[in-house]
């Protein structure tokens, strides 16, 4: 399943990513075998695609999960999944450049990070 998506955010189909996700569980769910191995909502903004993982909970938050299939090697990014605010009516994830752009310190400084260490 892929989404457009572009520099611009009014480039994308403007199909929720909360609906795409729905969409998308359920049409797994109801098939079976070789099916589920499917990938999906996927997000291609060149040259950068970033997969609609799921959503998750992180200290009461709850976050869309975005994992990169496919980064420029001086990226560094395909380790690092992404976490943003979820929203019922949000389309896009943003520019993907820009939201896997991975720096040193993000990895323990960032709450969103998945490698983040929570001050003791």
């Amino acid at each position: 399943m892929f989404m457009e998506c572009g520099q611009n955010p009014g480039h994308c189909f403007q199909v929720p990513m909360a609906q795409a996700l729905t969409i998308f569980e359920e049409a797994q769910q109801s098939t079976s075998g070789l099916a589920r191995s499917v990938l999906g909502p996927l997000f291609i903004d060149q040259p950068i695609r970033a997969l609609l993982a799921g959503k998750t909970t992180l200290m009461g938050e709850t976050y869309f999960v975005l994992k990169p299939q496919q980064a420029p090697p001086f990226m560094q990014a395909n380790a690092h999944l992404q976490l943003i605010p979820y929203d019922t009516t949000r389309a896009h994830p943003g520019n993907l450049m820009d939201l896997f752009q991975v720096a040193e310190t993000d990895e323990v400084t960032n709450p969103t990070s998945p490698y983040y260490a929570a001050p003791s």
